[in-house]
């Protein structure tokens, strides 16, 4: 039933997949009525009943269909199955949502099934002969779809036919640049960013997309700036572009006071995004060593938040408690609701900060192993500052030697080269980087501001396009097998 849901996409299905063992009865329970209630709706709006809709959902759950405008893999599925209803229930639907698609994709379909008269087919017929041709704007909306259905390659195709359309159109330039982004062909998304800039100069969510791009993956960070108060100028009420220039100023220009006001002044023009608060919170923690401050952010952040995030500040709570104001049992609550990330390596890492807290050394360095060897990409781009802020309360706890001598033993050198060399240079000074790989010195060094003073930070970041938000990384790869 899951398998052949149309409103998620398969990201979003594997993750409750992964989810169910730990559902109760109840959970469970709800998200069976969610996709019954699913199915129900689809059979009220094609006017159809559940027994023709079945063979579809089935094709959808084997990944023949990619999601619910998928006109060629319903058509293709329907060919392979020997079933005309796949191939229908995919014409319906696709001329549900008339604007997202021209004729000649159903036409085709419907050529290759041309010998079935039902009525089901007559209906397809019937609406067929009403059909126009998407406008430019038709095809971007659909493009838009495709893009938050992370189906980026078919989103960019749509894009360019939008374009082919209104080729002067700002709006489907900056979105292509959204998608190139996605697609990691960041000099691509530069150009296209540019040239709807070039199209209409006060275009503010292009300005802010290509800070974006040049802080996060072409590290230009003076040009970012610019980016960003160029979009505030245009649009001085988006709360976005000041938050995403407080991110630039706190992780990479070093200008903390600027940052704060940037994260203020955020929080001034939208009292209810969560984001400016949370990163406020980091700020104050983790640069600004104003532990009160950043717990009273962290508190506003955690009532804005989505419940999905809410477990991210409960686990900077717990650090808070542990590492800045003395109060375990406090850290304890927020710890356990920490620990609810869907990154069990941030639990790791929760554990060990609880042991060092506890003064025991050892279960911390293998917590922190534990992290390490389960860690996927994310650690190194996403929450780095986890690990960050846990090695470096293990220096200040007088550990740093015994985790140095940890990391030898257990071949740190080898598997985590950046890693180990950033830590030991925290200990020794600068001058142990010399004579290292400039590959590995180079992101080593980048990291090694992590390990002393308060310096670390996570980030969220939003790319607009009348999509979701999403979290970006600002803080630089410390395995050496992830592209600096």
């Amino acid at each position: 039933m899951l398998g052949g849901s149309l409103e998620l996409h398969p990201a979003e299905k594997q993750a409750l997949i992964e989810q169910l063992p730990a559902m109760n009865a109840e959970q469970i329970n709800e998200l069976v009525a969610t996709l019954q209630r699913e199915i129900k709706a689809l059979c009220q709006d094609l006017g159809i009943d559940s027994t023709v809709l079945m063979p579809y959902r089935a094709a959808v759950a084997e990944g023949c269909i990619r999601h619910r405008y998928d006109i060629s893999g319903a058509g293709a599925a329907g060919l392979a199955k020997n079933c005309a209803e796949i191939a229908a229930v995919g014409c319906l639907l696709a001329l549900d949502g008339k604007r997202f698609v021209e004729a000649v994709s159903i036409k085709g379909v419907r050529q290759r099934f041309a010998e079935m008269t039902n009525p089901l087919w007559q209906r397809i017929d019937s609406e067929l002969a009403t059909l126009g041709s998407s406008s430019a704007w038709d095809l971007s909306q659909f493009a838009i779809w495709l893009e938050n259905h992370k189906d980026y390659t078919g989103a960019e195709v749509v894009f360019r036919r939008a374009m082919e359309l209104e080729p002067k159109n700002a709006t489907s330039w900056n979105n292509l640049g959204n998608v190139l982004q996605d697609l990691g062909r960041y000099d691509e998304a530069e150009a296209v960013y540019r040239q709807a800039i070039a199209f209409d100069a006060k275009f503010g969510y292009a300005w802010y997309n290509l800070g974006i791009l040049l802080q996060d993956n072409l590290g230009r960070y003076d040009e970012a700036e610019a980016a960003y108060r160029q979009a505030i100028a245009l649009e001085p009420k988006d709360a976005n572009s000041w938050n995403n220039l407080g991110l630039l100023l706190q992780d990479h220009l070093g200008r903390y006071d600027e940052a704060e006001a940037a994260y203020r002044q955020a929080i001034a023009v939208d009292a209810k995004l969560p984001y400016p608060w949370y990163n406020l919170g980091l700020l104050l923690q983790d640069y600004l060593c104003c532990y009160q401050e950043a717990e009273q952010a962290y508190f506003q952040a955690l009532k804005l938040f989505e419940a999905k995030n809410q477990c991210y500040a409960h686990g900077s709570l717990a650090m808070l408690y542990w590492f800045g104001l003395n109060n375990p049992s406090t850290a304890k609550q927020h710890a356990e609701l920490g620990r609810q990330v869907s990154e069990a390596y941030i639990g790791n890492l929760l554990d060990a900060a609880e042991y060092l807290a506890q003064d025991q050394p050892g279960p911390a360095f293998n917590a922190i192993d534990t992290a390490l060897a389960d860690a996927d990409d994310n650690l190194w781009h996403r929450h780095l500052d986890w690990l960050q802020r846990v090695l470096r309360f293990a220096i200040k706890q007088g550990y740093g030697e015994k985790f140095l001598e940890f990391m030898q033993a257990q071949g740190y050198p080898e598997r985590y080269a950046p890693l180990y060399w950033a830590f030991w240079a925290a200990l020794a000074g600068e001058d142990k980087l010399l004579n290292v790989n400039p590959e590995v010195r180079r992101t080593a060094e980048k990291n090694l501001s992590g390990f002393s003073d308060e310096t670390y930070s996570i980030v969220i970041h939003s790319k607009i396009a009348n999509r979701m938000f999403l979290w970006w990384a600002v803080v630089a790869s410390a395995h050496f097998d992830i592209p600096i």
